[in-house]
Parts: structure tokens; sequence; C-alpha cells
């Protein structure tokens, strides 16, 4: 998908009557970008299962959709770095519950957390940054300065070393 698609999807996202208007065909390319992230799940899907070496209905559980969906909404929909950054405080947050719900061993008896501990606060950290900070902890935005379809928009090229 070159840049100018993804600038279409992004206005027919934005404003859908205004993108009609001004001839964008939305139909078309948003059953393009179905039918290419529909194509990359699958080469996804065949290479996990791959990696397993079996299939079963336990392996796709809840769980990992939930974490997924958790790493996105606390990082923020609309920018990569954002994505990246909810990915990464998820990971260290849920491998630090683990640990607590694990437990400690002082003595001879083991202090632990109950187990769900780790499920709930990431829960009630999924609420508290739908409610406060609706557009996640990017807010929208790239961490890391402009992004490259922003640079495509005001300079008319892309430079990687900028």
């Amino acid at each position: 998908m070159t840049t100018a698609s993804a600038l279409l999807l992004r206005a027919s996202r934005e404003d859908e009557a205004a993108a009609e208007a001004v001839g964008i065909p939305i139909v078309r390319h948003r059953l393009i970008a179905f039918v290419i992230s529909g194509f990359l799940s699958g080469i996804a899907g065949v290479l996990l299962a791959h990696f397993l070496g079996t299939v079963r209905v336990e392996t796709f559980y809840l769980d990992l959709t939930f974490l997924i969906v958790a790493m996105l909404v606390i990082g923020g929909m609309r920018s990569l770095s954002g994505a990246v950054a909810g990915a990464l405080v998820i990971a260290a947050l849920t491998e630090f519950l683990r640990q607590a719900e694990i437990g400690v061993t002082v003595g001879k008896t083991v202090v632990a957390a109950p187990a769900g501990l780790g499920d709930a606060i990431l829960a009630l950290l999924m609420l508290a940054i739908l409610l406060f900070r609706p557009q996640g902890i990017a807010g929208g935005r790239e961490i890391f300065g402009r992004s490259i379809v922003a640079r495509v928009i005001a300079d008319g090229e892309v430079d990687p070393l900028r």
C-alpha cells in the first residue's frame, strides 16, 4: 500500500462524507486494506502454527487477544511509537505481576499475590487510561518526532535521515 493510499484511508476514517465528496473511492480502498490485513494475519497464523507444531483451541484463548488490545489501548492506536510504548509497558507490568503471583520466599514462607491479580490490575489500568487519557500514552502523536507520512505531506519527499 502506497503512502497515498494510507492518506486516502486516513481521510476516509476522519470524515467519510468529505472524503467521498472529493472523489475518494472509500469502499475500494477499505476493501484493499481489509484484504491485505487478512493476508498478513493468515501468514502470521501459519507461521505461529508451524512454530507451535500443533494447533489447539486452548492455544488461542482470549488471554493473548486481551493483552494485545490492552497494548494498543494503553499506548494509543493512532501512532506507531504509542503502540510500541504500550507493548513495553504491558510486557513489563505483566512480567512483574507474574513474578508477584509466583511469590517470594522469606524464610520458610512464600509471600505471593493472589492468583488473577495481574489480570485485575491490567483491567484497572486499561479503565484508567480510557477514562483519563482516551488517546493513550502517546496521545495520537509520534513520540520520537514527526511520522514519515507527515514528512511526505510537508516536504513532498522522504528523507530517512531526518
